[in-house]
């Protein structure tokens, strides 16, 4: 089976699936755990992050090597199956395990098609206290396409996610505070294990709800990763500064300011409406020792990106949430080498509608 015709068959399968989980006619099946459904579709104008610079190329097809995509704008079909339940430890403590399934499926440039899963084991302590053991898989993400160093071939740029979780919650209404660690693992396929990545992320989150439900929060997250496959050795091609790579010591220190803002509005119960705002301001240092001429997509560079999500959503039903929001996305750089902002610097938005119904 070719992989057009496998993507096309899971999207098949999964839309019937979601069909048949939302069609009201079904009577509520008593199982012993909760299964939620969604699906989401959403357009996204930008879905290889390129520069203003690399747009131009690809309009013009004037780039260095064809793109393999067909646009840089597209439709994405997702679909998530969210499957927990909540188990009794005692009078006091509480236990849910949960399995988070995504799917996501590109109307016109598969190379993008990419899936995840999330795994959770969440303890609680009279609602009070939590912990959270958590692990996340994102599966054959692709980049773009990037000259291989060893070759002078261009060849596609995947990479894989791993990320253990712990995190600790404590709740003391109208207050919570969070604080987490992750293990961030990125491994590229066989052309590009030179970008290998694994760093540390340590985080803190507290929350306020104001009287009028007002819900604010805000927190800091510090990465801290390392290029491992750097200091992989052998001959291999100078890297052109006036093209797109990351080949060179690309480790990292990064910080990241959030603050969400949520409010349900003062309106009848039968139709709950919130709406929401998030922001994330992330600033990127890059930890190279070399210098510009032998590194100069790193050297000295810094990065500024900021994520802007703004949208609301309703609950027609006790078993349906509906959801719409829009995403802004943007990357500056500063670096001494003169092209590395016209390389990098992108601008991304995104419009989506997600529709969540609980099947049981």
């Amino acid at each position: 089976m070719s992989a057009g015709s496998k993507w096309s068959t899971i999207a098949s399968m999964l839309t019937l699936l979601v069909f048949l989980g939302v069609t009201p006619s079904q009577a509520k099946l008593k199982v012993p755990f909760t299964l939620k459904v969604s699906y989401s579709g959403a357009y996204d104008d930008n879905i290889l992050r390129y520069s203003d610079r690399d747009l131009d190329r690809f309009e013009n097809d004037s780039e260095v090597y064809p793109s393999e995509v067909t646009t840089t704008d597209d439709w994405a079909n997702s679909f998530t199956f969210r499957l927990y339940k909540d188990v009794k430890l005692g009078k006091y403590f509480r236990f849910r395990p949960y399995y988070n399934f995504k799917i996501s499926l590109y109307s016109i440039n598969e190379q993008k098609n990419y899936s995840s899963h999330f795994f959770l084991a969440r303890f609680t302590y009279r609602y009070r206290y939590y912990l959270y053991l958590q692990y996340s898989v994102l599966d054959d993400y692709y980049l773009r396409l990037y000259r291989d160093r060893d070759s002078g071939v261009y060849h596609s740029c995947e990479f894989d996610q791993y990320k253990p979780t712990v995190k600790l919650r404590w709740h003391f209404s109208p207050f919570n505070l969070e604080a987490s660690y992750s293990r961030e693992l990125l491994y590229y396929n066989p052309h590009f294990t030179e970008y290998d990545n694994e760093g540390d992320v340590w985080g803190i989150e507290a929350s306020y709800e104001l009287p009028i439900k007002l819900q604010l929060s805000a927190g800091y997250f510090l990465t801290v990763a390392d290029n491992v496959g750097f200091d992989q050795t052998g001959a291999f091609i100078p890297v052109d500064p006036s093209e797109d790579a990351e080949y060179g010591d690309s480790s990292y220190e990064e910080d990241e300011f959030i603050f969400n803002v949520r409010y349900p509005l003062p309106v009848k119960k039968s139709m709950q409406w919130v709406l929401f705002m998030n922001l994330s301001q992330r600033f990127r240092y890059y930890q190279t020792d070399l210098s510009v001429l032998d590194d100069p997509f790193h050297a000295g560079r810094e990065d500024h990106r900021t994520i802007i999500d703004t949208g609301v959503s309703f609950s027609p039903s006790s078993d349906l949430d509906i959801e719409l929001q829009f995403t802004i996305d943007q990357r500056r750089t500063d670096s001494p080498a003169e092209t590395v902002s016209s390389i990098k610097d992108y601008d991304r938005r995104t419009v989506e509608l997600i529709v969540t119904y609980q099947v049981f």
